[in-house]
C-alpha cells in the first residue's frame, strides 16, 4: 500500500478553526469517518451523547465484504472481524405454507475477486469496539457524554455549541461538521434538512436468544428466513451461541402495547410458525416501526451527513451500517481532495467546492437506490395478503435457484456501480461507432482486484489516499510514473464478471479512485489523462 501520502491542512480557514473535522455521534458511521480522518491527516474531533459504550447493544450484526475493502487500510479491524465473526455457511429460506426450503451455500456461491469471501455477522458493539481501538491506536478517542446543541455556519467552517457532561457549554469551531447521529438527526435538523419518511404499518419485534436443545433450528448453523401467512421471521446465528431473531409484530400493534418478554417471543414464534420454540431471553430486545426515505440533502454548507442521518430503511439485506460506513469513507477522501485543491491552489475555491458537492451527488443517488430496493424487498416479505404471498413465494421459489450463486456478491456490495450520471467526476466509457469499448472494468464499477503475472493481487499497489493511474500493459508515462503503476494482469482471474483473456492482454489505461471504484477509462494514457484534466479541471486534476 502506499501510505506516505498525508494531508497538511494550512488554508487559512483551518487555522481560523479548532478542528478540522468535527463528528457528532460515535457510532460505526462517526467513527470509521475519524479513522479515516486519522489515516489523512486530519486533526478531528468524535462526540457521542451516550456516556459509555454499551456492550450488549448487538443492533446490526452483518458486515459485508465491500465494507472490509473500504476499511483494509486499518488491520486491526480486519484481524478483529476474522477472529470474532462468525462466518455462516450459508442461509435457509423456508416457506411455511409450502412446505419448501432454498438453501444457500456459501461453497456454490459466486465470489469472485475479494479477499473477504464470506458472510461475516458480528453484533454491532463488537464492530463499534474494533473500530474504536484503531482510533484510540491512532491517538484519538470517542468524547463520551457531549451532546450537540446548536450550529452557526461561515465562510470559513462552522461554529458549534455543545453541551458537556457536567451540564456547561463549549463552542468548537470545525472546518467541517459530520452528523453521523442516526435517524433522528440533530445536525440534520439544524441545518434545515428534511427526511421524508414512508411509514408503514408494520413493527418488527428483535431480541438476542439462545434456543433450548427441545426448539426447532436450535443446531442450525445456517441464517435462516422463514416467511409465513403472519410475515418473516428470521434467525441469524451469533458469537456466542447467540442467536438473533426477529419477527413481524402482530397487526395493529404499537410500541408501547406489548411487553418484551419469553412469553411474547416464544408464543408470536408458535403463531407464527407452528413450530414450539424453547428460548432464553439475551439482554437486547427492541421493537420498531419500518419506515423508509432520504434526506433533501446530504450536504448544507459545511455540514454533511452519513448513515441514518442520510437514509433510513428496514433491516432486510443488513445494508445500513455498511452503505453508512461507506458514506463516511468517501466522504472523508472527497474532503481530503478539496482541501488538497486549495493547499494547491488557494484561488480555486470553484473547483475544491465541486469536490465537496459530488460527495452529495453521488451517495445521495446511490441512498435512494439503496432505500428503492429495500424497500420494495421489505413490502414483499412483510405482506399479509395471502393472494400477493402465494405470488411471492412462487416466483421466489422459481427464480432464486437461478440467482443464488450471486448471493453474496450481490447482498455484499461488490456489485454496486455509480452510474456517469451521478457525478462529473465519473466519465462515460468510451464508445466505438456507438458501442461501448471492451475493458477490464467501467466508470462507476468496483475496481476487480486482479491477480497479476507475478502472483500478487491488485488492491495491494493501489493508492488509499489519492488517485492511481493503472496502465495495463503499456509502459508508464515519464509525467505521471510517480502516480502510476504499471500491470500485466495474469491470464487467469476469479473476477466476477468474467474477463476474457482477449480484454486483459488489451492496452488500457484506467483512472482509479482511493475508495477503489474506478472513475475514467481510455485505451491510451495520453487519450485518458487529456479528457480528465478537461472535464475535472486543472486545479483539481492536479491534486486528485
Amino acid at each position: 500500500y502506499f501510505s506516505s501520502h498525508t494531508n497538511n491542512f494550512t488554508t487559512m480557514a483551518s487555522k481560523l478553526a479548532n478542528v478540522d473535522l468535527l463528528i457528532i455521534g460515535g457510532g460505526p458511521v462517526g467513527l470509521s469517518a475519524a479513522i479515516e480522518a486519522q489515516r489523512m491527516g486530519f486533526s478531528c474531533r468524535i462526540i457521542e451523547r451516550k456516556d459509555k459504550r454499551h456492550s450488549n447493544d448487538s443492533r446490526a450484526v452483518v458486515i459485508h465484504p465491500r465494507m472490509l475493502e473500504l476499511l483494509e487500510m486499518h488491520p486491526s479491524i480486519i484481524r478483529a472481524v476474522n477472529e470474532q465473526a462468525d462466518n455462516l455457511p450459508g442461509v435457509r429460506i423456508e416457506f411455511i405454507d409450502e412446505q419448501a426450503t432454498i438453501k444457500i451455500n456459501k461453497e456454490e456461491q459466486r465470489v469472485g475477486d475479494t479477499d473477504y469471501p464470506n458472510f461475516y455477522v458480528l453484533p454491532q458493539y463488537l464492530t463499534e469496539k474494533s473500530l474504536e481501538d484503531a482510533l484510540i491506536k491512532g491517538g484519538g478517542k470517542v468524547e463520551y457524554g457531549i451532546s450537540f446543541e446548536s450550529l452557526v455556519q461561515a465562510d470559513s467552517g462552522v461554529s458549534v455549541k455543545v453541551q458537556l457532561p457536567g451540564g456547561e457549554t463549549e463552542d468548537i469551531t470545525a472546518k467541517y461538521v459530520l452528523g453521523a447521529d442516526g435517524g433522528r438527526s440533530k445536525v440534520r435538523d439544524s441545518v434545515g434538512i428534511s427526511l421524508e419518511r414512508e411509514s408503514s404499518s408494520v413493527f418488527w419485534a428483535l431480541s438476542d436468544i439462545k434456543l433450548g436443545e427441545s426448539s426447532p433450528h436450535a443446531r442450525l448453523p445456517d441464517g435462516h428466513l422463514m416467511l409465513t401467512k403472519d410475515g418473516p421471521c428470521a434467525m441469524i446465528p451469533l458469537p456466542g451461541n447467540y442467536i438473533r431473531c426477529f419477527m413481524q409484530a402482530p397487526e395493529g400493534i404499537a410500541r408501547d402495547d406489548v411487553t418484551l418478554d419469553k412469553d411474547f417471543f416464544e408464543g408470536r414464534l408458535k403463531e407464527m410458525t407452528g413450530k414450539q420454540f424453547d428460548i432464553e431471553l439475551g439482554e437486547w430486545q427492541t421493537i420498531f416501526q419500518i419506515t423508509h426515505g432520504v434526506s433533501g440533502a446530504y450536504r448544507r454548507g459545511h455540514v454533511f451527513l452519513a448513515g441514518d442521518a442520510a437514509h433510513i430503511h428496514s433491516p432486510i439485506g443488513g445494508q445500513g451500517m455498511n452503505y453508512g460506513i461507506w458514506d463516511a469513507v468517501t466522504l472523508v477522501s472527497k474532503i481530503a481532495w478539496a482541501e488538497r485543491v486549495l493547499n494547491d491552489h488557494p484561488e480555486a475555491k470553484e473547483a475544491s467546492e465541486e469536490i465537496l458537492t459530488s460527495y452529495e451527488d453521488e451517495r445521495r443517488s446511490m441512498g435512494y437506490e439503496l432505500v428503492s430496493r429495500v424497500n420494495f424487498a421489505t413490502k414483499a416479505v412483510t405482506t399479509t395478503n395471502p393472494y400477493l404471498q402465494k405470488l411471492r413465494n412462487v416466483l421466489m421459489l422459481n427464480i432464486i435457484p437461478f440467482l443464488k450463486k450471486d448471493f453474496m456478491r450481490t447482498a455484499g456490495q461488490l456489485d454496486l456501480e455509480y452510474k456517469p450520471s451521478y457525478s462529473r467526476f465519473i466519465l462515460p466509457a468510451p464508445t466505438l461507432w456507438f458501442m461501448t469499448k471492451r475493458f477490464i472494468c467501467h466508470p462507476g464499477q468496483r475496481l476487480p482486484n486482479l491477480t497479476l503475472d507475478d502472483g500478487s493481487k491488485l488492491y495491494k499497489k493501489v493508492d488509499r489516499v489519492r488517485y492511481t493511474w493503472i496502465c495495463v500493459n503499456l509502459s508508464t508515462p515519464l509525467d505521471a510514473a510517480d502516480r502510476c503503476i504499471r500491470i500485466t494482469p495474469a491470464k487467469e482471474q476469479t473476477s466476477i464478471p468474467a474477463i476474457s483473456e482477449e480484454t486483459l492482454t488489451r492496452a488500457q489505461a484506467i483512472l482509479v479512485r482511493p475508495d477503489l471504484f474506478v472513475a475514467a477509462v481510455d485505451d491510451s494514457f495520453e487519450k485518458l489523462s487529456a479528457t480528465v484534466k478537461n472535464v475535472f479541471g486543472a486545479e483539481s486534476y492536479a491534486s486528485m
